[in-house]
This record gives structure tokens, C-alpha cells and sequence, in this order.
């Protein structure tokens, strides 16, 4: 369990500093003293106190008693409670009481331990002697319980062992080592302070008390903090107690535990290891029994896993205040303190004070679509999203998502579910010990019932360790809507450090889907631009496959060439096998190629607007272009396509034009589509290729990453200028990087929308099992099911005829060019003749009006929506598939201020309502402006330009 450091500190700032100046003159002193006493008495130590560059895991803080506490910056947490000087003072009470021990000789009439693994067995304790030879202190923490046990007990010797020095500079500021060495002269104890020591040397310390406490048999072991390496430690002390030559036995290694499901806080409930827990689950088991069949009859899947499950490390027990409570066996630790208490409080601070991160708060203008009416109301909202995102809200009663991270033994989510109403729960659990535990303790039978009967949705990730979050949250998000990502509200209850990463990775990830949402602008010239292909007689990829899966074509090497920085150490690899393999180029690596004198059979683009226009015309060379092909999606600009011999299309899955040319031209529905055509090119190209048949591809300069921030594309490309620097700074307009396995280096670079584009292409991968075989050539970022391969490596063989014979005869039996001409025509009449703008006149009418309170801006909410959904349904209708994106994003702003109206300080809510009305005259702006802008030219092309 973590202590909420939020929780910790005054929320008043200036009583906040006030009590960090009192705190402030005590640390003074005890820095000063300290070190003159470390000087005098132990200056080994003074080296570690004087480095100013040191990595600080551990920092000390005041806290709102005005007392000394220590935060863990890996958890963000606090370490100790309010009080710890008490808390450090039970301790001590606790551990004289009941000390856990270990023996260098057998007990008397006891067989010596074989060398099994023995460290899930309770540890001996006894009440700690009158005078007791040694103990070993697993932990130095503020060091207040130091005193309290010198003075309590009589020691000979106590080895005190801090793996962290920063928890040592800590220490020097709350505590007076001065007295701590005072007390241990009065009391006759040798101190050996052991900073920077994990404690696996710890055979060599035995072996050294031998020597200097003749006759030492029981050595006494204080745990006062946890950490991965000497809790192995300790367990392998309790594994060879009794047997002297085992405990002595010099080069152990000990690696620690350090799997992620091990994970422990510094500090938690039993720290000491000197209690011993009931196993609950076999009084469990009508529970347990009852929520199987449940399981087995919604989820017979995870049914199937857990069904003859056997946890390994973490198991249900009756902690020491009769709660059920998750024991870890080989760390002898429990998760929590007082699980429903801390279920409790930490809701009720989620409630009350959810985090202010918002993925809808966070959408920006694109320089290069400013003119777009979209963003033209985004750029008028900014002021307003900024003020928002520092407003303090609460968690209205009823969510429409909400994903939670981390489910433990039950307690939290039955305190959760009790508190607000969900109609779509998201539930990710890391550690399935964790959930099978809740197998025990949760009515999941009624909680899944309850569900299906009010129509609400449940989805489970189990086991996941965080990397496949997005793929699966997104195939959910989908199925009921993905504009319900920009009101989804996201809680973790547990932490791990993988976890956290996972949860900070998919929130940037969830923004970047919004990022790329169908839009008014995005979805009318999605819709011109394929009516544009149709009429101009594109070339379209067939859905039935089997014409064309087995001809030759689909043998032959595929290079899919990206403009990734590698794509430079790539060039003459792909010179080399020109020849006999199909070379794709991708968006901005088609300059480079064309400079390498390298001309690709495609040319892959996935953006519909026109800017793709202005990159492809850097080449500056119309007979090398019109050579190449153009793959891509329906939307893609008419000038772009131009610029090439040829164009082949598919649809892309998802898109507003798909589903409207789909529903009118019958002829459509013979067309394949295309289901993981985003967010980069290389996407479409992957999934194009796949989806055709194609069964080797070799990625070369599809990094997806870097592993410099500076050499982020192909030096031959237009992201740099003639001289080799940067067109821009692209670290500050990209923003923060992150680190994700390279392909043949241990870590590389990326930002969000590479890793995100990766995802995409490991899924696109699994599903078309067994059918090509995928080369990773690129230095950038590990994909998951292709192969890493050096492009050195590369072996390829002439065919029997030219590719592009081969390709060519694979292209006629492979695409078709619809004959849809009279339809066309009836098209462009439907298309013109809608009633969008009379739907928008009675839209703008419906929400002419300000809001004046709660109600009436959930009504005014409820309205539009219904407005819509009526509309949508009318024949002839298109305002579904221009406005759903528009519509979703606006009415999810509405949605939510709708806590902060509810509010009972008169203040926030006008403030609130003042809020809302702003939102809805930017929208009802917005809709007028859809209305002219439509009905000017309703096939109108885009003209945005880089």
C-alpha cells in the first residue's frame, strides 16, 4: 500500500509553508550535528553525504502535522504515515515483542535443512532477549527507530543496511545522529552502517560476527523497509537457518525480485515479518464456486483459465485486523493495510479530486489545418480548455466509461460500484493472483447480472502486462462508440511501476485517436475526394481474394521502404535487389529514393489532404512519377493521384465516406477494405500488401523510432535542409519522447504516434496468421511478429520473368474499376440535394438560448442528441456521416461541466455555466458555418498545403 502523498500535505499553501519554515531550522541542526558526528564517528559514510549528484530516489518533505516524512519520487508516494516517530516507536515495541530470528547451529532435536527453498514457510520469532548478540536492520529509513531500540533493548552489535543513499540524506535531516551515537555508547553497541549495501554480502557480516561474538548463535532480523534484493536476502537466511556452513557460504547471487507482479512498496502492512496470516480462500469456497459459473457463462474464457488455478506468490489470507487481505509468501508481506478503509478514502479522493489530465481538454490546431472549420472553433476554445484543465471537478454520479486499473482482492471495485453508476467499466488487472483472489472475496455473479440487466458493458484484460491496453481498449471503444474515449475517466488503484508507465503510455495513446477523429472537415472531403476516385476510373483492390491469392505476383519479395532515419544505411540493399523484389515507397521516403536513383513500383499515401501534393512534388521529376503507381485509400486528394501512372485503392475501414459510398454504390461492396490503415503510411502499406495477398515483406526505414532525437528521418529527405540541419526543431514541436524495445538494439526512441503506428502494425500481423512472413531490415523499433533481419542478410533470387510483367498481370485479375457511371450521377443529385442545412437551421434554433442551470444544460444535451439520431434516420439524410465525429466531441465538452453546474458553491457554478453557454455559441458558430460551407460546393476539394 502507498500513502497518498496528496493526502499528506496541507492543501493550503501558505500553512503549507509555514510549517515547512518551522521544520525548516530542525533540519538545519541536524544536518550540522550529524555530520560533525559521522566525522567523528563513522567517516566512511561522509563521502555519500557530500555527493551533490546523486540519484534521488528517496526526499524528505514536510508534512501537515509538520512532521519529517520521506516521499518515494518512484511511486510519487509517501513512505511513512503522519506520524512516524510513532509509527517507528510501535515498531520497536512490536519487533522486542516478537523478533524474527535465524540460528548458525541446528535447534537441538531439529534435522538440518536440505537445501530447498524454504522461504514461504512463517518466519521464527521470539521475544527478543535481555542482551542479544546481533541484529541485522534490513532498511535505515528516517532512522527513528533506531534510538527507541537501543534504549528498549540491549544489542551487542547491529548491522543497519541501506541499499539507497538518498534515503541516508534523509535520515541526517530528521534525525540527530549525534544521539543516535550517544545511544549507543551508553548501551554498549557496535553500529555498523551499511549504506549503499544491498545485503548480499551478508554470509562475509556473518562470517565477520563470528568471529567477533564467539559463540554467536541466533542473529536477530529487523526488516524495517523492503526492498527487491534483501527480501531474497532474507529469504535465503530463513531457507539455511541452522545450518552455518549454508548461511556462510560466500558468492551468492542474488538477482532479487524484480518480476513485476513481485512489486512491493518500500513500507507496508507487517513490514517486521513477525506475524503469520490464515489462508481464507478454503472458507471461501461457495463464493468462489458461485462466481466460476458465472464466469463460465459470460467470460468462458477467463472461466477456462482460473477454473484449476494455483496462485504461486500472492494468496488470500485473515490479516491481523480480520480483513481479506493479499499475502505475499515469498516476501512474507501483505498488500494492503486495511483493504476496505483504503478502498474507501482513496474513491472518495477520486471522486472528489479525479486527475485533471483530459484527453478532450488536450486537443490542439495543426498548423496545416488552421482553416478547417473544426479547428477554427478548437482554436477559439483553447483559452477556455486551459482554464478548465486547472478547475478541480467531481466525479458525476452517473459515467458513461470509466477504466480502472487494477481490481486486488475486490474491495476496491465493490466500494466503487456502490458509489457511482458505469455504463461502460473497463477492467484491467496485470496479476491474475490479484484477481483470483477477488474470485473469493467479490460477488462478481451478482456484479455481472446486475450488469446485463441494465444494459451496462463489462470488459476484462487480465494478465495483461500493459503493452496490449490500447489494441484491446480500442476494439471496445469501437463497438460502442469511439467519441466516448473524450469522456472516459481513468483510475488506478494499484501501483507498480510498469503499470504506471502502461496507464501514462495509453492516456497520450487514447489522445492521439482523437487527435486523428472524423471530423466535419475529414469526413465531407473523405466523401468528395472518393467520389473524385469513382469518377475518375481508379483502380480498386477486389474483397474476394481467391481470383488472385495463389498467382505468382503474391511470391515475390516486397520491400516497404519508409523514411526512416535507417533508410540511409538501407540504400544500397535496396540497389542491390532492385531487380527482383516490388519496392514501396512511403510518403516522405519517395524523395529520398528518387535521389538514389531507386523508382518504386508504388508509391504509398494515406493522407487525404493536399498537403501529400506538396511533399510528392519535392521530387520535382513528372516522367519518374508518372513510372510509379499510387497505393492508397479512398479520400486520397485527386491531385496527388495525378501526379502518378496509376492509382489502386481499397477502402479504409471506419471512415464516414467509407460507409456512405458503400451504402449507395452497390458495386462497393465488391471492394476490399482495409482494417488497420492507420496512422502512418506504413500502416496502409502493410495492410494493403497483406490484404492482397503478398507473402514476404521486408520493412526497410520503417523505424518508428530513433536513436537520436536529432536524426529522426532520412537525411535525404524533406525534413532537413540541403546543409543537413533540421527544417525544425522536431523534439519541441513533437514533444516528450518515449522508450520502447529496439529491433537490434536494446531500447530506441519514439514518439507517441510511432508507437501507436507499431500497435497497429502487430495487429494488422496477427491477422492474417501464417500467411507472409515479415522482415523487420529497419534499426528502429521491435514489431512484434516480424522477424528482425540485417538488410545484409537479405537473399533474394531472379525470377523467371521481369516484376513488372509479373505485377502487371497480377494488377488485372487483383483490381477492378467499377462501372458506376449512371450512378455516379444519381449521387451527385442526392449529395446536393440534402436537407443538411435545414436540419442545421432547426439545430441552431434548438440551442439559441443560454443555459441557465443543471437541468437545462442536460436537457439542452439530451435534445441535440435526439435532434441527431432523428435526423440521421431521415431518408436522404447525410448529416450522420458528415457531423457524428463533430457532434460526439462537442456534446462530450458539454457533458463535461455537467459536474461543475452540480456543484453547490454559487461561484463555480456560474462560473460552470458561463463555461457551457461559451461552448455551445462556439458550436452553434460552428454549425452555421458547416451549413454555408456545404452548401457552396458540397463535393468541394481540400486545399490545405504545407
Amino acid at each position: 500500500m502507498h500513502y497518498s502523498l496528496f493526502k499528506q500535505i496541507q492543501q493550503d499553501t501558505t500553512q503549507q509553508h509555514l510549517l515547512e519554515q518551522q521544520l525548516a531550522q530542525l533540519i538545519t541542526d541536524n544536518k550540522t550535528q550529524s555530520y560533525t558526528a559521522f566525522s567523528r564517528c563513522c567517516p566512511g559514510v561522509l563521502p555519500l553525504l557530500q555527493q551533490d549528484n546523486l540519484q534521488q530516489r528517496f526526499a524528505l518533505f514536510c508534512n501537515r502535522l509538520g512532521n519529517p516524512g520521506v516521499i518515494d519520487r518512484s511511486s510519487a508516494s509517501a513512505v511513512y504515515s503522519l506520524e512516524p516517530q510513532a509509527e517507528a516507536e510501535t515498531e520497536v515495541v512490536d519487533f522486542i515483542s516478537a523478533a524474527p530470528f535465524i540460528r548458525l547451529t541446528p535447534q537441538p532435536d531439529a534435522a538440518v535443512p536440505d537445501d530447498a527453498d524454504k522461504a514461504d514457510t512463517v518466519w521464527p520469532t521470539e521475544a527478543l532477549p535481555e542482551q542479544a548478540d546481533a541484529v541485522l536492520m534490513f532498511g535505515l529509513g528516517l532512522g527513528q527507530q533506531i534510538i527507541p531500540l537501543l534504549t528498549q533493548a540491549n544489542i551487542r552489535c547491529l548491522v543497519i543496511y541501506e541499499p539507497d543513499a538518498s534515503m541516508l540524506h534523509c535520515s541526517v535531516q530528521a534525525i540527530n545522529w549525534q544521539d543516535v551515537f550517544s545511544a549507543a555508547a551508553a548501551s554498549n553497541t557496535l553500529i555498523s552502517l551499511q549504506v549503499g549495501n544491498d545485503a548480499s554480502n551478508v554470509a562475509s557480516d556473518l562470517d565477520e560476527l563470528c568471529q567477533y561474538l564467539p559463540g554467536l548463535n541466533k542473529v536477530y532480523l529487523y526488516r524495517h523497509l523492503s526492498y527487491p534484493v534483501m527480501d531474497e536476502v532474507i529469504a535465503g537466511l530463513f531457507s539455511h537457518n541452522g545450518d552455518k556452513a549454508q548461511l556462510l557460504k560466500p558468492g551468492r547471487q542474488y538477482l532479487g525480485y524484480q518480476q513485476t507482479n513481485d512489486y512491493l512498496p518500500v513500507r507496508f502492512n507487517g513490514v517486521l515479518g513477525n506475524k503469520s496470516y490464515p489462508l481464507a480462500a478454503q472458507t471461501q469456497t461457495e463464493r468462489f464456486l458461485q462466481n466460476l459459473a458465472a464466469f463460465e457463462h459470460y467470460y468462458p474464457a477467463i472461466a477456462s483459465e482460473v477454473r484449476n488455478f494455483s496462485p504461486r506468490h500472492w494468496h488470500l489470507v485473515q490479516d491481523n485486523h480480520g480483513s481479506l487481505n493479499l499475502w505475499h509468501r515469498q516476501r512474507n508481506a501483505l498488500l494492503f493495510y486495511q483493504p476496505e478503509q483504503e478502498a474507501s478514502a482513496a474513491i472518495e479522493q477520486f471522486l472528489h479530486q479525479p486527475a485533471k489530465d483530459d484527453v478532450i481538454l488536450g486537443q490542439k490546431v495543426p498548423w496545416k489545418f488552421r482553416h478547417y472549420v473544426h479547428y477554427q472553433a478548437i482554436a477559439k476554445l483553447q483559452a477556455l480548455f486551459s482554464q478548465i484543465a486547472q478547475q478541480q471537478h467531481t466525479v458525476p454520479p452517473q459515467l458513461a466509461s470509466l477504466i480502472l486499473f487494477g481490481i486486488g482482492q475486490g474491495a476496491f471495485l465493490t466500494e466503487l460500484l456502490s458509489r457511482r453508476d458505469i455504463t461502460n467499466l473497463y477492467l484491467c488487472e496485470p496479476n491474475i493472483e490479484h484477481f483470483y483472489a477477488s474470485l473469493f472475496t467479490l460477488n462478481w455473479q451478482a456484479l455481472l447480472k446486475q450488469a446485463e440487466q441494465a444494459g451496462r458493458r463489462i470488459y476484462l484484460n487480465i494478465g495483461g502486462d500493459g503493452a496490449d491496453y490500447f489494441n484491446d481498449l480500442m476494439q471496445q471503444f469501437y463497438s460502442v462508440g469511439a467519441f466516448t474515449i473524450a469522456n472516459t475517466y481513468l483510475l488506478q488503484s494499484s501501483y507498480t511501476p510498469s503499470l504506471s508507465q502502461a496507464v501514462k503510455k495509453l492516456k497520450s495513446q487514447l489522445g492521439v485517436v482523437l487527435t486523428i477523429g472524423d471530423y466535419y472537415d475529414h469526413a465531407r472531403f473523405g466523401i468528395s475526394h472518393s467520389y473524385n476516385s469513382l469518377e475518375m476510373g481508379h483502380h480498386w483492390l477486389k474483397a474476394e481474394r481467391s481470383s488472385y491469392l495463389r498467382h505468382k505476383a503474391t511470391q515475390l519479395p516486397v520491400f516497404v521502404v519508409g523514411n526512416g532515419p535507417s533508410l540511409d544505411q538501407c540504400a544500397d540493399y535496396i540497389k542491390e535487389h532492385r531487380d527482383k523484389v516490388i519496392v514501396v515507397s512511403c510518403g516522405t521516403a519517395l524523395k529520398p529514393l528518387h535521389q538514389l536513383g531507386i523508382t518504386p513500383d508504388f508509391h504509398a499515401e494515406v493522407e487525404q489532404n493536399r498537403s501529400t501534393y506538396n511533399w510528392i512534388t519535392l521530387v520535382n521529376d513528372a516522367t519518374y512519377l508518372k513510372q510509379i503507381k499510387l497505393l492508397s485509400v479512398n479520400g486520397i486528394h485527386p491531385d496527388t493521384a495525378a501526379l502518378f501512372g496509376a492509382t489502386y485503392l481499397a477502402f479504409k475501414d471506419g471512415e464516414a465516406s467509407t460507409t456512405l459510398i458503400n451504402k449507395f454504390f452497390v458495386a462497393a461492396k465488391s471492394l476490399a477494405k482495409l482494417d488497420y490503415a492507420y496512422p502512418t503510411v506504413s500502416n496502409l502499406a502493410i495492410n494493403w500488401l497483406l490484404q492482397a495477398g503478398f507473402k514476404q515483406l521486408y520493412l526497410l526505414g520503417v523505424d518508428l523510432g530513433y536513436v537520436d532525437v536529432n536524426n529522426h528521418h532520412s537525411r535525404l529527405s524533406g525534413y532537413y535542409k540541403k546543409d543537413g540541419t533540421q527544417l525544425y526543431d522536431y523534439a519541441k514541436v513533437h514533444g516528450e519522447n518515449i522508450s520502447v524495445a529496439g529491433n537490434f538494439r536494446p531500447r530506441v526512441q519514439t514518439k507517441i504516434e510511432f508507437d501507436v503506428s507499431r500497435q497497429v502494425i502487430e495487429q494488422t500481423l496477427k491477422a492474417f496468421p501464417g500467411q507472409a512472413e515479415v522482415y523487420n531490415c529497419s534499426d528502429g523499433a521491435y514489431i512484434q511478429g516480424a522477424v528482425p533481419l540485417q538488410p545484409a542478410q537479405i537473399l533474394t533470387f531472379q525470377p523467371d520473368t521481369s516484376v513488372s510483367d509479373t505485377l502487371a498481370d497480377f494488377l488485372q485479375q487483383s483490381c477492378i474499376t467499377p462501372a458506376i457511371t449512371e450512378q455516379l450521377s444519381e449521387f451527385k443529385t442526392f449529395y446536393h440535394g440534402n436537407k443538411l442545412n435545414q436540419t442545421i437551421t432547426i439545430w441552431c434554433q434548438l440551442i439559441a438560448q443560454p443555459v441557465a442551470d443543471f437541468d437545462s444544460a442536460q436537457l439542452c444535451i439530451d435534445q441535440q442528441w435526439a435532434l441527431f439520431k432523428q435526423q440521421a434516420a431521415l431518408p436522404g439524410s447525410v448529416i450522420f456521416y458528415l457531423l457524428y465525429g463533430s457532434t460526439s466531441y462537442f456534446l462530450s465538452l458539454m457533458t463535461k461541466l455537467l459536474p461543475a453546474l452540480a456543484q453547490t458553491e454559487h461561484d463555480l457554478r456560474e462560473q460552470a455555466l458561463e463555461q457551457f453557454n461559451t461552448i455551445l455559441t462556439v458550436w452553434r458558430h460552428y454549425l452555421a458555418q458547416v451549413s454555408e460551407d456545404f452548401s457552396e460546393a458540397p463535393l468541394k476539394l481540400d486545399v490545405t498545403s504545407v
